[in-house]
């Protein structure tokens, strides 16, 4: 990297520090970012873009993630939550990133490589308020062509953070849970990675559970359970008794 190509993103960090402090809405604040990043014109719709231009690009595309680094060091410096110390300052950088992508100013894929960057460097609390953020934001994130480019980033960032979540703990199930229904309301229904297009079954998966004719469970229909809720003992047995169907299909006797 030349002396140059350094003083320029360093000066698209300070123009991004500016957009992070202002009081202005994002919108009103990327005409500022943009000129300071970008003295080639722009080419007309699906004109390829000059080597001049996509240098421009990755530099701010650079300073987009060096900025957000500075953000989270600062952060864990001071021992604090990144979102509760420098939540307002995160979030404005997501929505300028997201923008940016929206209006072909920077690769559609960034916006998701800053999301995993912070999935990556941030503690459970704070990943609950990023995913919070991709919940806001699902329809923009989902729209083209940003979805075709970041679809496999995001995917390989929530993968890593349900591996991270505990299985003990109650609130980290529940963040599994609300990245799993955020990636099902993201991927479609005819998404190839969804699909089981070689028809292989988990017949290992097998499910164990007290029939209603069993003594040991000791509960007659209409029971209370020990939390004081009513126990619908036909309704429990005959949702179990289905629980093997998914596994082979094709004979689920």
């Amino acid at each position: 990297m030349t002396a140059e190509w350094l003083a320029a993103r360093a000066q698209l960090e300070t123009a991004l520090g500016a957009l992070l402090a202002s009081a202005q809405p994002v919108a009103d604040c990327l005409p500022a970012l943009t000129a300071t990043a970008f003295a080639t014109p722009a080419g007309a719709p699906g004109e390829a873009v000059s080597a001049a231009r996509r240098e421009e690009q990755t530099l701010l595309e650079h300073a987009l993630c060096r900025v957000l680094d500075g953000l989270m060091r600062e952060a864990a410096g001071a021992r604090a939550l990144l979102m509760e110390a420098r939540g307002e300052e995160v979030r404005r950088l997501l929505a300028a990133g997201l923008s940016l992508c929206q209006a072909a100013a920077i690769e559609p894929g960034v916006v998701y490589t800053l999301l995993e960057q912070l999935l990556e460097g941030s503690t459970v609390p704070d990943c609950g308020a990023v995913v919070a953020w991709m919940e806001a934001h699902r329809e923009a994130l989902k729209g083209e062509p940003l979805w075709q480019r970041g679809k496999l980033i995001l995917l390989r960032a929530c993968n890593e953070l349900t591996r991270r979540l505990s299985r003990a703990a109650h609130a980290h199930v529940v963040l599994c849970g609300r990245v799993l229904l955020l990636l099902a309301g993201l991927f479609a229904l005819s998404e190839r990675s969804a699909l089981n297009a070689g028809g292989a079954y988990n017949r290992g998966n097998v499910t164990v559970w007290e029939a209603r004719e069993a003594a040991a469970s000791g509960l007659e229909a209409g029971a209370e359970a020990e939390e004081g809720e009513l126990i619908n003992e036909e309704f429990y047995d005959s949702v179990w008794r289905a629980a093997p169907a998914p596994c082979h299909p094709l004979n689920p006797a």
